[in-house]
Order: structure tokens, then C-alpha cells, then sequence
């Protein structure tokens, strides 16, 4: 099972509560017809997974990073033309971002880190059983800030409050931490969502 399938059980056992923006602007109506959701998230994960941290980057810098991707043959055009300058710019301006950053230059951040972990079955709450069931993911980037660690994910998805993203995501969050505490035997302190429309948000 994967913490996509994990996301999409939680977002259906709370349907009834979830409240998404009732109309959007024209050209996010367009970008949603022409390219989903998740190829948006997917363009973003891949820039954010090459983008240089560990140095300074200028808005013209950032503005011509996702292209110069492309240009390498690092990811595809029209992928590239859907990630915003301007929101690379406020992650890295943000508290999160300058975090991310020292980290960085210290060689202590890391992204895409894949992971497999067995779980009981109860503790999904499905099953009132013990026989372990295997989630797989790739969690975005983590760092390590005075021995300990600090977990990120990405998120792009167009809800109305950051409410809606926790509840979302903090199941696939549980996880992701129980996979890094359980792979480096470290804590994981911290915990944030960074969402583009609502910056840095701890679960």
C-alpha cells in the first residue's frame, strides 16, 4: 500500500467535512483542465528535489531554475513551465526555507528519500489483527538541526484553509515520521506541511 492510497482512504472517510474553494480564478481553471493536480505537485517536488539549498539564489535565479532544468534534460518543458518563481522565492525567503538552507550548507539536508515499513494491521484501524502490512513512500526532504530531525513535505493542493491540509495529511505524516525515526534512530522534533498557498504549517 502506498501513502498515495493512504491519502486518498483518508480523504474519503472525511468527504463530508472537506470544504474545497468554490470557484477559481480563470487561469486556475485552465491549468486544472489542461494539467491535474498531481502533475503540478510533481513538477514542484522535481525542481524542489535539484534546487541549491546550500547557496543564495537571486528572484531572476529562481525565476530561470525550473527551465534550466528542463534545458538539462532534467525534467520536461511543459512540466518546468507550470512551477512559479515566485513561489520558490517565498520558500526560501520563509523561516522554513532559511532553516532548510543552513541545513544545507552543512550538508545535512536530504530529499527523496524512499521507504518501505511494515505496519500491524490494527494500527490502520481496519483490522483487528497483527500481521504487518507493507507502505512504501518518498518522503520530500528532512534536515538534521542540533541532533534531531526535522521533517517537510510538499504540498500544492488548492484548499480553502490549512485546517483541510492537516487533516489530509497527518496520517501520511504519522508514517513518514515512523519510517525516518526508524531508519536513521533519530527523533524526528518537528513536522511541516509546506503548503504554496499557505506557507509552513506543523503538524
Amino acid at each position: 500500500m502506498s501513502v498515495s492510497e493512504l491519502k486518498k482512504k483518508g480523504m474519503e472517510e472525511e468527504e463530508e467535512e472537506m470544504v474545497f474553494l468554490p470557484t477559481l480564478p480563470v487561469f486556475m481553471e485552465k491549468e486544472q483542465e489542461e494539467k491535474g493536480g498531481a502533475t503540478r505537485g510533481t513538477a514542484y517536488h522535481r525542481v524542489l528535489q535539484f534546487l541549491p539549498f546550500e547557496r543564495a539564489m537571486s528572484r531572476q535565479e529562481l525565476n530561470a531554475f525550473p527551465a534550466k532544468l528542463a534545458a538539462e534534460g532534467r525534467m520536461d518543458a511543459e512540466a518546468a513551465a507550470l512551477v512559479r518563481g515566485s513561489d520558490l522565492a517565498k520558500l526560501t525567503a520563509s523561516s522554513l526555507g532559511k532553516r532548510m538552507q543552513r541545513a544545507a550548507a552543512a550538508g545535512k539536508l536530504y530529499r527523496e528519500k524512499q521507504f518501505v515499513i511494515g505496519i500491524p494491521a490494527r494500527e490502520m484501524g481496519d483490522w483487528d489483527s497483527d500481521e504487518r502490512i507493507l507502505i512504501q513512500g518518498i518522503i520530500d526532504a528532512f534536515f538534521e538541526e542540533d541532533g534531531k530531525l526535522v521533517l517537510v513535505d510538499y504540498k500544492t493542493d488548492y484548499v480553502e484553509n490549512s485546517d483541510i491540509l492537516i487533516r489530509r495529511y497527518e496520517a501520511q505524516v504519522r508514517y513518514y515520521t515512523r519510517a525516518l525515526e526508524q531508519i536513521t534512530g533519530k527523533r524526528v522534533a518537528e513536522r511541516y506541511l509546506y503548503s504554496f498557498r499557505f506557507g509552513a504549517i506543523e503538524v
